[in-house]
């Protein structure tokens, strides 16, 4: 998922923690170009919060874009 939270594909959404405490607590989800590859399924017992559930239909392009980005992140290690 952190492949595509760089890639704009995800991104973070915080939370005030249900037990009232003030903590901010956060999930990950799909933005809109991110939806291309999968849904938002809301999760068990919190229904704000969702999980991100991939098509197999559109598994081999989502794979392409964790993998160019991962290439990308390499690159700029090399260039260090």
């Amino acid at each position: 998922m952190n492949a595509l939270l760089k890639a704009g594909y995800a991104e973070n959404f915080e939370y005030a923690s249900t037990t009232g405490n003030g903590v901010m607590k956060s999930f990950r989800k799909l933005t809109e170009q991110g939806e291309a590859f999968g849904v938002n399924k809301a999760s068990r017992g919190h229904p704000f919060k969702t999980e991100a559930k991939f098509y197999g239909e559109t598994f081999p392009q989502l794979l392409d874009v964790v993998v160019e980005q991962l290439k990308k992140e390499v690159g700029e290690l090399l260039t260090k």
